[in-house]
């Protein structure tokens, strides 16, 4: 009787260890499930945030460089005589207004921080004072007066702008 129940006890060990290799195997396969599934939820939020701030810089980038563009511009209908070409080159001014804007637009339609919107409003405010200016330049263009339209942009666009 000896050997049936060493061999009944050996049965059961096996068992056991089975059962605890098993759940072991379980564990393992559970936690690894669980940080893939959080590497993904952290890859999500990672993919959201580089793409919301992806448009940031593009929005930002787009708004610089019409800025840029549109002041460049206007110093170029102050200095041709050609009014065809000024014409030309004041419907471009336009336009880079508009892509401003738009820029600006997709940036306010961002997800951003208090620090980022108080930024954004000081920019609307040095906007609100150079626009004008800019605009009394091709008025005296337009009224034919391009020594007061260069002096106008020398001493007070190009410095609102900046």
């Amino acid at each position: 009787m000896q050997p049936e129940a060493n061999n009944a006890t050996q049965i059961t060990a096996t068992r056991w260890i089975a059962a605890g290799f098993a759940l072991t195997i379980l564990l393992m396969i559970s936690l690894i499930s669980f940080g893939l599934s959080r590497l993904n939820a952290i890859s999500d939020t990672l993919d959201g945030i580089v793409n919301v701030e992806l448009a940031a810089i593009e929005s930002i980038y787009a708004m610089h460089s019409s800025a840029r563009e549109r002041s460049l511009v206007l110093n170029d209908i102050t200095n041709t005589s050609d009014p065809f070409e000024r014409d030309e080159m004041t419907q471009r001014f336009t336009e880079l207004a508009g892509t401003f804007g738009e820029a600006r637009r997709r940036l306010l339609n961002l997800s951003l921080s208090e620090k980022e919107k108080a930024l954004l409003e000081k920019q609307r405010q040095f906007t609100n004072v150079a626009i004008p200016l800019q605009l009394q330049v091709i008025e005296l263009i337009h009224a034919g007066e391009i020594n007061a339209a260069q002096r106008q942009l020398a001493l007070n666009a190009i410095p609102a702008q900046n």
